[in-house]
C-alpha cells in the first residue's frame, strides 16, 4: 500500500486540528506498514486499536469546538462523524471475527478522513477561528 501524504490542502488553520489530523495520518501509514511487512495479529491490533482510538478521540474533541463555537450545521457534522464511527465498529467486529481488516480500515480511514477534510471540515474553520482566537 501506498504511503499518505499530507497536503498544504487538508491544512484548515487551527494547529491543533491539523496536528490530530497528521497523527491520524501517521497512524493509518504504521498500519499499512504493519500490513505490508505482515506482523503478527497482535502488534497489528496494538497498533488498530492505538487509531481508532485516536480517530475517535479526534472526532469528539472537534464536535466540543463545534458546539462551543455554536457551529450552526452541528448536527449535519455530528451525523457524518456518527456514520463513519458505525462503518469503523463494522470493521473492528470483522477483525474480532480474525479477519484481516488492516487493507480494509487503513482505506477506509484515509478516504474518509481526506473527504471530509476538504469538504466537511473546512466549513466550520471559519466559525472555530472567529469564536476561538477572536474573541
Amino acid at each position: 500500500m501506498n504511503k499518505l501524504e499530507w497536503e498544504k490542502k487538508f491544512d484548515t488553520g487551527i494547529a491543533v486540528i491539523d496536528g490530530q489530523h497528521q497523527r491520524i495520518v501517521k497512524y493509518i501509514n504504521e498500519l499499512h506498514e504493519a500490513n505490508d511487512q505482515n506482523v503478527e495479529r497482535e502488534k497489528a491490533e496494538k497498533i488498530l486499536v492505538k487509531l481508532v482510538d485516536y480517530t475517535f478521540t479526534h472526532l469528539a474533541f472537534e464536535e466540543s469546538l463545534l458546539i462551543e463555537s455554536g457551529y450552526q450545521y452541528f448536527d449535519e457534522h455530528k451525523k457524518s462523524h456518527e456514520d463513519f464511527c458505525k462503518k469503523i465498529s463494522d470493521v473492528e467486529e470483522k477483525f474480532k471475527n480474525g479477519q484481516n481488516v488492516a487493507p480494509i480500515l487503513a482505506q477506509l480511514l484515509s478516504n474518509w478522513l481526506f473527504e471530509h477534510i476538504v469538504q466537511e471540515d473546512h466549513q466550520y474553520v471559519d466559525c472555530v477561528k472567529e469564536f476561538f482566537f477572536e474573541n
